[in-house]
């Protein structure tokens, strides 16, 4: 009786010991407005990001493919860092809708980059399930180590068409400030 009782104790402390150290990894913020990441690996860089030149990173599409992030300059990207299980990055998807559905024709290209852990087929569901009518990837732990200054989803950048990072922001962020930064970008010429 006196040895179940020291293993259970046991099999208590190794699950608190377990879920201790999942909340560090992906610990929730107490404001409302996002989730803080504690990525192992993810190095501090440029904490003021206006007018750096984007990573070269590559995601992968949720039908296998690959987008190059070099690959859109010419365009305003919108390149958001999110999960499904994020609400403060669902309550931003109506927005991105909206934004795409009058400003695609203008030259702006939206990604949605998830870092979900899950499979393929689940964002992919999830993306139609909300009427995602933009791009969606994945990113995994290199790209978001290029970025170097994600601590917290959502993470939004606003890139120019010459590649260069000209707006960033952590938490939710509403449409309206969206299309106050992006408006003027897409005016400009390559």
């Amino acid at each position: 009786m006196k040895s179940i009782l020291v293993i259970s104790l046991l099999a208590v402390a190794l699950l608190a010991i377990g879920f201790a150290g999942l909340r560090s990894y992906f610990s929730v913020a107490t404001d409302a407005n996002n989730v803080s990441l504690n990525v192992p690996g993810t190095a501090a860089v440029d904490k003021d990001p206006k007018h750096r030149e984007a990573p070269d990173v590559s995601f992968k599409e949720l039908n296998g493919g690959t987008v190059e992030l070099r690959s859109l300059r010419g365009k305003v990207v919108i390149l958001d860092f999110w999960a499904t299980w994020c609400q403060p990055c669902v309550r931003e998807i109506p927005g991105f809708i909206a934004l795409n559905n009058e400003y695609k024709e203008k030259g702006l290209q939206i990604v949605g980059a998830a870092v979900d852990s899950g499979e393929l087929a689940e964002i992919k569901e999830f993306a139609e399930k909300h009427g995602m009518n933009y791009t969606v990837v994945t990113a995994d732990e290199e790209a978001i180590d290029k970025f170097g200054d994600i601590e917290a989803i959502p993470t939004t950048y606003i890139i120019d068409r010459q590649g260069r990072i000209r707006h960033k922001h952590v938490g939710f962020t509403d449409k309206a400030t969206f299309e106050k930064e992006i408006v003027p970008l897409l005016g400009e010429t390559q």
